[in-house]
């Protein structure tokens, strides 16, 4: 028999020392039934709600691409200075779009 460290303990006590250990209950025939028919019902089991992110507005896209380019100014790097100008025109013309005028009764609600 082979001692593990030197405490002098058996590599197969060290490895058998949970062997006893209960890691999960049996369930009876109708928990497995209940189970099946609704898996839902767990109380174990309760799924959060995913919480929405709300979508950014105009202005803090505005606010985003402002400091990208300011990031990007600081590199010499073409291809960036590219893909931000089309981010701006992209996010102007996407402004322009949802931009109206508002009515006087939209200003009274």
């Amino acid at each position: 028999m082979e001692t593990f460290g030197a405490s002098g303990i058996a590599y197969s006590d060290y490895a058998s020392v949970d062997d006893a250990v209960v890691t999960s209950t049996m369930l009876s025939a109708d928990d497995i039934v209940a189970e099946c028919v609704d898996p839902c019902a767990s109380d174990e089991e309760v799924e959060e709600e995913v919480e929405r992110i709300p979508e950014p507005t105009f202005s803090s896209a505005v606010v985003a691409l402002d400091l990208l380019r300011r990031y990007v100014r600081t590199s010499d790097d073409g291809e960036s200075h590219m893909a931000l100008q089309v981010l701006e025109k992209r996010l102007v013309l996407v402004g322009r779009e949802k931009m109206r005028q508002a009515t006087l009764h939209d200003f009274f609600k």
